[in-house]
């Protein structure tokens, strides 16, 4: 038999020391991976709301900067400006009269004096004219510094007694000084905040837009009537309130006092509105911090476990490890993912501004003036011709011509947006026989010039046939043109090999350009000629660029004074998934 020896007293209460003193270690690492753990989780669970509303916010701001755009546009309208400043309110107003059927947001319009009463309005509400309104936060944002301003919500003070908000915009005096303010008044109601349905409050929740006076204008549970909500005098929003106003964003979680429960308020400020967007959940229908209590139980469960079986916390600590690090990983892509939506998100807008903005101002403002001056030039002409001498003649004709070359300029501008519009319908593209077709036909419009056409047979490529073709269009008379001088005429169309890439070109013998000036020669309105001596648009080879960038492909020029000018492009729409047919089309 052999006797173990037992341990000194000493010995045993420094190896119970030590134990203890690992176990400590243990529970106090456990404790802390467990908070760190339930920290990361809800961060994550949050991330969510807080992306919602961040989307929702930088939204709202665009909707009110769309507001002030349109109202600055109509406040410097000239005529406008000189009826206002000459106090015939009555006769400015019948220039405002088809801003609510054409901008359904607007609801009503007027005008009001620098002292701000209301002089004239439409639709006109019974008592409104002559009454004072510079107790009203908009005439008070507005005088402030004679600024553009979005007003806090109000109850409008004649029948019917409508909650709305007022974008009020200084109309200046000629040469200095206000002369009146014109204020583009929405109802809370109206389609202006239509968008906001898409907001992803998330199961429960609710989504607040609140001006910045506290009070509620928008509510995704109930239309806003009667008396306006003041959301900031709700306990629980307070802090959630202060935040938003100091023009901060972020994720609030606290316990609602009315309901007894975890409630969570992600807040974002709307840019330079003072306006705000807040969505509130019960923080047990939010599926992300269900997760988290999910995760974190079981957690508790593997501590559990790690109790009885101290083998399994190495394999335990191991998973947490790689948990933390994928959720890590996770976070970073996602925040990309949402960098790029954002990105992508704000270029369509700005993209879609633009195109709006074109086009209301080709409608409005342009077409109607052109063909004005074009007919009245055209009268004077037929019916006082006999009265003019030659020199007002000649200056008639020379209105008739710039309005008519307006007239080109606003085709192919809105050419150019529906080139950069349209959507792609790739097909195999005869080259050969396009550039052919082109070639009979400008040559038929101007059959007096002898044009030697030297066409490779066999070009095609992957695109779309119609913009292919306006492409085509564009090149080949750009070369007709500019070959116009020149004695025996060559134009080519063909192909060659360069980078191991297939590169078609376009090539005259006209009179060139300096490649110094090369970089501007696809801009808009750019000119390297000048236009009595090539007539055009400066449109045409913008138009070129952007359908052969729709077409993921490249387009530049070589030339030499003198010497003429080729046009070099490739297209690689079949490289991008393109719906590619088996049959060539002209």
């Amino acid at each position: 038999m052999i006797l173990t020896k037992p341990w000194p007293a000493g010995k045993k209460w420094v190896v119970h020391a030590i134990l203890g003193s690992i176990f400590l270690t243990l529970v106090l690492l456990a404790l802390f991976i467990y908070k760190s753990i339930d920290q990361e989780l809800t961060n994550i669970a949050l991330m969510r709301r807080a992306s919602v509303v961040n989307l929702a916010a930088a939204t709202l701001s665009e909707k009110f900067a769309r507001l002030l755009d349109i109202g600055v546009s109509l406040a410097t309208r000239v005529r406008f400006r000189q009826l206002v400043a000459e106090g015939q309110w009555a006769d400015a107003m019948v220039i405002l009269r088809d801003v609510p059927r054409d901008l359904p947001v607007v609801d009503r319009v007027f005008l009001a004096n620098a002292e701000g009463t209301l002089m004239a309005d439409f639709p006109a509400l019974a008592g409104a004219r002559g009454q004072n309104f510079a107790y009203r936060d908009w005439y008070k944002g507005v005088s402030l510094g004679w600024r553009p301003f979005v007003s806090p919500v109000y109850t409008r003070a004649s029948a019917p007694r409508l909650n709305v908000f007022a974008v009020a915009v200084p109309i200046a005096k000629e040469g200095g000084g206000v002369a009146g303010i014109l204020v583009l008044q929405v109802q809370l109601n109206s389609t202006f905040f239509a968008w906001t349905n898409d907001i992803d409050a998330g199961p429960e929740g609710v989504a607040y837009i609140v001006d910045q006076n506290g009070q509620v204008a928008f509510h995704s549970k109930s239309a806003v009537r009667g008396e306006i909500a003041d959301f900031s005098a709700m306990p629980v929003a307070q802090q959630v309130w202060q935040q938003a106003q100091q023009g901060k964003e972020g994720v609030h979680v606290a316990v609602d006092p009315a309901r007894k429960e975890e409630t969570i308020f992600a807040y974002a400020a709307a840019e330079s509105s003072g306006w705000s967007v807040v969505t509130q959940q019960p923080g047990r229908a939010s599926p992300g911090l269900l997760a988290r209590d999910h995760q974190l139980r079981r957690l508790l469960f593997g501590y559990g476990l790690l109790l009885l079986l101290s083998i399994s916390m190495a394999y335990l600590a191991y998973r947490m490890v790689v948990q933390r690090r994928q959720a890590g990983e996770d976070h970073q892509i996602k925040s990309e993912l949402e960098r790029r939506v954002v990105e992508r998100t704000a270029q369509l807008e700005a993209a879609n501004q633009e195109l709006e903005a074109f086009s209301y101002s080709v409608s409005h403002d342009l077409r109607g003036p052109l063909r004005s001056m074009d007919g009245f030039s055209l009268v004077l002409i037929e019916d006082y011709g006999d009265r003019l001498d030659d020199e007002g003649k000649d200056a008639l004709q020379r209105i008739r011509a710039a309005s008519q070359r307006m007239g080109w300029l606003i085709d192919d501008l809105l050419r150019l947006s529906q080139v950069t519009r349209a959507a792609l319908n790739v097909k195999r593209v005869d080259l050969s026989a396009m550039a052919r077709e082109i070639a009979d036909a400008i040559h038929r419009e101007q059959p007096g010039r002898s044009v030697e056409w030297a066409i490779d047979p066999g070009l095609s490529v992957s695109a779309d046939p119609a913009l292919m073709r306006i492409a085509m269009q564009n090149l080949l008379q750009n070369a007709w043109k500019f070959t116009g001088r020149t004695e025996r005429t060559v134009i080519r169309v063909g192909a060659l090999e360069r980078d191991a890439q297939r590169v078609h070109f376009v090539a005259d013998n006209g009179v060139g350009f300096d490649m110094a000036h090369a970089g501007s020669l696809f801009g808009a309105f750019q000119r390297l000629h000048h236009v009595g001596d090539f007539p055009g648009t400066g449109i045409g080879l913008t138009i070129v660029r952007r359908i052969i960038h729709r077409h993921g492909g490249e387009i530049w020029a070589e030339a030499k004074e003198g010497e003429g000018a080729t046009f070099f492009f490739n297209v690689k729409a079949s490289e991008h998934g393109s719906d590619e047919q088996d049959h060539p089309v002209g």
